[in-house]
């Protein structure tokens, strides 16, 4: 990993022990994609 994205993994971990991403709008639930036209049929 280069430096950048250590530091975003680093950051990202430490808002989970904070438990920043517990109230996130649709946790556990599948993503609404709008277009997927970019997503192959198989």
């Amino acid at each position: 990993m280069n430096w950048m994205s250590t530091l975003v993994e680093q950051r990202i971990q430490e808002a989970m022990a904070r438990g920043e991403f517990e109230q996130l709008k649709g946790k556990g639930k599948p993503l609404e994609l709008e277009d997927l036209s970019y997503v192959p049929e198989d």
